[in-house]
């Protein structure tokens, strides 16, 4: 690899970035045996009085105790930490940890907030390359989503095959993002699984999951996985898209004039050795030619033929739904109240109109049969009337012949 200033640049800002985060997550003791005193020159005396005398009952005349006066000067000093980087580390690309994937604090306890991003370009492994050029627009991107973001164990959530075969648990939710001068931060909720697996020290790496477009700028965070091979965070975490199978270049010998002329005439019903122009004759004439009314027909006409056989089709449908719904009447199945409803059902669905008289059955049929009530009555009837004693009687008193009043 060739070492040069922007490589050199990319790296001291992955080692600013580590070195940023651990001094922020880092717990620090020195408030329980120091105080905090500001300084504004390169050193300062600091003066304090001494203890006071011990309070004493008041008894006859006041006893005035002396201070003692003290003081202290703080002279400034420098510090500073030079870490040397092998140059074979350098040419070897063995700067990786350094640009992307985050350790955990070595604290023990889960953090609430986790550097996912460092900012500028960044490399990974495999040697393509990202860049986190719009942090914000990274962070508008997680809020006009509405949901807070994944953090799994290693990456399952980008693997199609763990999705399919089981269960992905979540080791956290990142509820909110920033960004500073050392990149995109998370807040993450943890699952208590996961923050009693980061406090035993079984996961200490965090690797961020996003997509970016062709030039490798991030366009957005998809979430993170704890994982235990750094090294890994960019093989296939990076971008949401399906590997695919490399297009084959194409091989094929591109067609010369004279084969396409060729084709042409063949496709117009011309011989092969056609002349240009004599084919560009015939096939303007075909273009813009009538058409050979024995093999195609006019739009127009079509569409009045099918209204037509539309037209026809209803009114069979109306006769022979008419003549269904008559002959179930007549069968006992309908009344007279219901040959409307009989009638819609059968036009629209005749299959479900026998369904219903396979069903009811003739359930009027009764109706229809004939009643005797207004007939003449059995001879036999009027032979008992004419002998009977009261009818005689009746004759009798009124002089006429018996039997005349059933006559």
């Amino acid at each position: 690899m060739l070492i040069n200033k922007p490589l050199l640049d990319l790296a001291f800002r992955g080692f600013k970035s580590i070195y940023t985060q651990a001094n922020l997550e880092a717990p620090s003791e020195f408030e329980k045996i120091a105080m905090t005193v500001p300084s504004g020159s390169r050193d300062k005396s600091y003066g304090w009085i001494g203890n006071l005398p011990a309070m004493r009952e008041w008894i006859g005349s006041r006893v005035i105790g002396n201070l003692s006066a003290y003081g202290f000067t703080i002279t400034n000093r420098k510090f500073e930490l030079t870490v040397s980087v092998d140059r074979t580390d350098i040419e070897d690309d063995r700067l990786e940890l350094a640009t992307c994937d985050r350790a955990l604090p070595p604290a023990g306890e889960a953090p609430e907030w986790v550097h996912l991003l460092p900012p500028g370009k960044m490399q990974g492994r495999d040697g393509r390359a990202y860049e986190l050029a719009d942090p914000p627009g990274l962070i508008l991107a997680f809020q006009s989503g509405g949901i807070d973001l994944p953090v799994d164990f290693e990456h399952q959530n980008d693997k199609p095959d763990a999705r399919l075969h089981g269960p992905v648990p979540a080791a956290g939710w990142i509820k909110e993002l920033r960004a500073d001068a050392s990149g995109l931060w998370g807040r993450v909720e943890w699952t208590a699984t996961a923050r009693e697996m980061i406090g035993r020290k079984e996961y200490r790496f965090l690797s961020p999951s996003f997509l970016h477009n062709k030039a490798g700028q991030i366009m957005r965070l998809k979430g993170a996985g704890l994982v235990h091979n750094p090294n890994l965070y960019l093989t296939a975490l990076a971008s949401q898209e399906s590997p695919m199978k490399p297009i084959p270049p194409d091989t094929a010998k591109p067609a010369s004039l004279a084969e396409f002329a060729a084709a042409l005439a063949a496709l117009i019903g011309l011989p092969p050795e056609t002349p240009p122009k004599d084919l560009l004759a015939a096939l303007k004439a075909k273009i813009e030619g009538e058409p050979d009314p024995a093999k195609y027909m006019p739009v127009a006409a079509v569409q009045s033929m099918l209204a037509g056989r539309m037209e026809e089709r209803l009114a069979l449908s109306e006769e022979r739904a008419e003549e269904k719904v008559n002959r179930a009447f007549k069968g006992g199945f309908l009344v007279t109240a219901m040959k409307p409803w009989a009638l819609a059902l059968c036009r629209s669905d005749e299959a479900a109109f026998d369904d219903y008289l396979a069903k009811s059955g003739p359930v009027f049929a009764h109706l229809m049969k004939p009643s005797h009530a207004n007939g003449t009555p059995p001879r036999a009837l009027a032979s008992e009337a004419a002998a009977s004693d009261l009818e005689r009687a009746v004759c009798e008193q009124l002089g006429l012949k018996p039997g005349s009043l059933i006559e």
